[in-house]
């Protein structure tokens, strides 16, 4: 899953940053990872939910 205190993939150096670049660059789920063997979909989607995490915030009506 996601390591937080290095915003890498856990069990790996690869930083979320980078797997957000490629699902931005339209990269499939498999083709990331045939690029990061070692990264199951799991990861990935976790890459998702932590920027998603990131990006909530409460608005004030």
């Amino acid at each position: 899953m996601i390591s937080s205190n290095s915003n890498g993939s856990k069990g790996t150096r690869i930083p979320v940053s980078l797997i957000l670049g490629y699902l931005a660059s339209n990269n499939t789920v498999e083709q990331i990872m045939e690029e990061f063997p070692d990264l199951v979909k799991e990861q990935i989607a976790a890459c998702l939910d932590y920027a998603r995490d990131l990006s909530d915030f409460e608005t004030v009506a």
